[in-house]
C-alpha cells in the first residue's frame, strides 16, 4: 500500500517489478522488438509455406512438397501468434508482479 512514483519500475517496500511478460522481466523496448524479430522471423516461413506447399507440392504432384509446407505453416502460424500476443501486451499498461 506505498505510494510509488508513476515512473518507478521497482517498488521501494516490497521490491514489486513493474513490466510486461512472464513475472514482469520485460521492458516496453524489449517488447516492441520481440514483435518485430517475430514478424520478421514468420516472413521466410511464409514464403518457404508458398513454395513448398504452393509451387513444389502441387506443381510436381509431390505429397513430401505439402507436408514440408504444412511443417513451415505451423511454424509461420505459432510466430504470428506469439507476436500477436505480444503487441496485446504493449497495448495494456504494465502490471506488478512480485
Amino acid at each position: 500500500m506505498t505510494e510509488i512514483h508513476d515512473e518507478a519500475t521497482v517498488c521501494p517496500s516490497c521490491k514489486a517489478r513493474k513490466g510486461y511478460g512472464e513475472g514482469g522481466r520485460f521492458g516496453v523496448g524489449y517488447l516492441k522488438a520481440r514483435v518485430v524479430f517475430l514478424l520478421l522471423l514468420s516472413v521466410p516461413f511464409i514464403l518457404l509455406t508458398l513454395f513448398f506447399g504452393g509451387l513444389y507440392g502441387l506443381l510436381v504432384a509431390d505429397a513430401d512438397g505439402i507436408i514440408v509446407g504444412l511443417v513451415f505453416a505451423g511454424l509461420s502460424a505459432y510466430t504470428l501468434f506469439h507476436a500477436r500476443k505480444d503487441f496485446v501486451d504493449l497495448k495494456e499498461p504494465p502490471k506488478w508482479y512480485r
